[in-house]
This record gives structure tokens, C-alpha cells and sequence, in this order.
């Protein structure tokens, strides 16, 4: 399983440039960090929010079921 999941993370990880998936090796979950665009001088919180719903929020509906067919999970 672990092999396969990982293959799918790094395609996804190619394809997508605000996120990047992991295994965690402490818990084996995978984990996604994303990077978003913010000034120190003026942070805006509704960016974050744009950024969750309108860009994190689409990818994961398109991309969870196949990650949980590849890991077994589905």
C-alpha cells in the first residue's frame, strides 16, 4: 500500500504548487502543507478563507477518493 500512496502523493505533488503532501513517518498519516501568499505588513485573514474555499476545498473534493482507492481505503 505504501509504495502506491506514495506514488500518487509525489503525481500530486508534481501537478499541484500550492500544496505538498507527506507521510508522517511518526503516524503514517499524510499530511498536506500549503503555502499561501501574505505580506508582513499586511496580513489579510480572508485570504486564508479564499485560499480554503475556493482553492484547498475543490482540490481535496477531486483528489481524496482516488488517494483512498490507491491506499486501499475506498
Amino acid at each position: 500500500m505504501i509504495p502506491a500512496v506514495l506514488k500518487e502523493l509525489n503525481t500530486l505533488n508534481q501537478d499541484y504548487k500550492v500544496s505538498k503532501y507527506y507521510v508522517s513517518v511518526e503516524d503514517n498519516n499524510i499530511y498536506m502543507d500549503v503555502s499561501m501568499p501574505c505580506l508582513n505588513e499586511q496580513f489579510d485573514p480572508t485570504v486564508v478563507v479564499n485560499l480554503l474555499l475556493e482553492v484547498i476545498q475543490p482540490h481535496l473534493d477531486a483528489v481524496h477518493k482516488d488517494i483512498l482507492k490507491v491506499a486501499s481505503l475506498a
